[in-house]
């Protein structure tokens, strides 16, 4: 997903958001996959 679609998604700026929101590559039942998606989305595990 384009960062501008997350950011649209998201209805706010991506920095300081939590991953498990921001992207739909984050689970909470394989929390490397959310590591990953934090990095590719820019925002920060809780």
């Amino acid at each position: 997903m384009h960062p501008e679609r997350v950011r649209a998604l998201a209805g706010a700026p991506l920095r300081g958001a939590t991953c498990d929101w921001t992207c739909r590559l984050c689970t909470h039942s394989n929390p490397e996959d959310e590591d990953i998606c934090c990095q590719r989305c820019g925002a920060t595990k809780p």
